[in-house]
């Protein structure tokens, strides 16, 4: 379990300091000042395993992985008809702040 426990800390170090330039990088592109959000991740998708929402209390997880099924969801009907194409990050970052 230690090993386990181990990789689990460096995705999620490695989730919130990718997080932390995405929100220094866009935020510094124009004057408004804002207030990042809580950098962790809040959905993990475990191969063989499934999809596991996480959040400051068990609302929040569930929030979570409704939205992540949502997501699943939109993908699949995307890619019924074409293809899914997400958002840069560019284009993102307004949508979220």
């Amino acid at each position: 379990l230690g090993d386990y426990k181990a990789v689990i800390r460096s995705h999620v170090e490695a989730f919130v300091k990718d997080y932390t330039a995405y929100f220094e990088t866009n935020d510094a592109l124009d004057d408004v000042k804002r207030t990042m959000l809580d950098p962790m991740p809040r959905l993990t998708l475990v191969p063989g395993l499934g999809m596991f929402g996480h959040g400051r209390t068990l609302k929040d997880a569930k929030i979570a992985s409704d939205v992540g099924e949502m997501w699943i969801e939109a993908v699949r009907g995307a890619e019924a008809v074409g293809n899914f194409h997400p958002l840069s990050k560019a284009d993102l970052f307004p949508l979220e702040y």
